[in-house]
């Protein structure tokens, strides 16, 4: 089986830094957006003629918001996974929004943000020792969140609605989108990779199967965790040069938007004529990143 994919006159990059996985260690797509839903929905069944309240989604399951604003939810997925970046993530609710740093291959590095700022103000690099920082410091970086986002083409089995009815939709290798922040969730990721790995193919060759674990906190309450099972592989097709090459272009154009927020952070109270340079100096920069 070839996993020989070639990307002429791209910045000379291999498929492995491309996709930001190697087998050592305008926007691009529409995407569909993936996530765990971590609170059950309730709903009414009849029984006996009566109302009776149950739960008609679980927590776990996945809820999928298709690229035309559909909702579907699926307890299984199959997915190829073309593109994996990470990025620092903190809920501002003074601003009532998610800031954000751009999306890189590893955090150990100085990456600009929504706010102006590198890493959200988190030190840079590996922490040696937590409790040596200020309590400030650490409040901070507690209310930071380290984020994998994956990307791939995703396929529904049997696709539900949010009432976990039936749809009679067909979701197949639809562009998708996935953050994913639980630890648990990250090692099954990390653990069917590798399981790719020792049969010598990238992710993009393979067909992984997400399913979900609940699991309970100390204080009760239910979360969701995301299974993996390694299915078949495939081979590489022309068209899996382009989608690799969507993708590319939907990292560039998300971190665009967000060397544009710190660009316009970053010259507040200079003179026009300055503020013009520097933001020309930070899309050069972000162009080479």
């Amino acid at each position: 089986m070839s996993n020989e994919l070639t990307t002429p006159d791209y910045n000379n990059m291999s498929i492995e830094e491309m996709m930001g996985i190697t087998t050592s260690g305008g926007g691009g797509p529409e995407v569909a957006r993936v996530r765990q839903i971590q609170k059950a929905v309730m709903g009414e069944i009849e029984v006996a003629g009566k109302k009776v309240k149950t739960e008609v989604v679980g927590v776990g399951v996945y809820g999928i918001t298709l690229p035309d604003g559909t909702e579907v939810v699926a307890e299984g997925v199959s997915v190829r996974v073309f593109a994996v970046r990470q990025q620092f993530q903190r809920w501002d609710a003074n601003a009532n929004m998610t800031q954000k740093t751009v999306m890189a291959t590893n955090l150990n590095q100085d990456l600009k943000d929504t706010t102006g700022r590198f890493n959200l103000g988190r030190p840079s690099g590996y922490v040696k020792d937590f409790n040596a920082l200020p309590e400030s410091t650490k409040e901070l970086m507690r209310s930071i969140t380290r984020v994998r986002i994956v990307m791939g083409l995703i396929t529904v089995e049997k696709p539900m609605d949010a009432n976990g009815e039936p749809l009679e939709i067909e979701v197949v290798d639809v562009p998708f989108v996935f953050e994913i922040k639980n630890r648990d969730s990250l090692k099954a990721i990390d653990d069917a990779f590798n399981a790719l790995k020792r049969k010598n193919v990238l992710p993009i060759m393979g067909n992984i199967t997400l399913g979900y674990e609940v699991k309970t906190t100390p204080t009760g309450i239910n979360y969701g965790v995301v299974t993996t099972e390694v299915g078949t592989t495939v081979e590489l097709q022309s068209e899996d040069q382009a989608m690799l090459r969507n993708f590319m272009e939907y990292i560039e154009y998300v971190n665009g938007y967000i060397l544009r927020k710190w660009s316009e952070a970053n010259v507040e109270g200079i003179s026009d004529d300055d503020a013009d340079l520097v933001a020309g100096l930070v899309d050069i920069q972000g162009a080479d990143e």
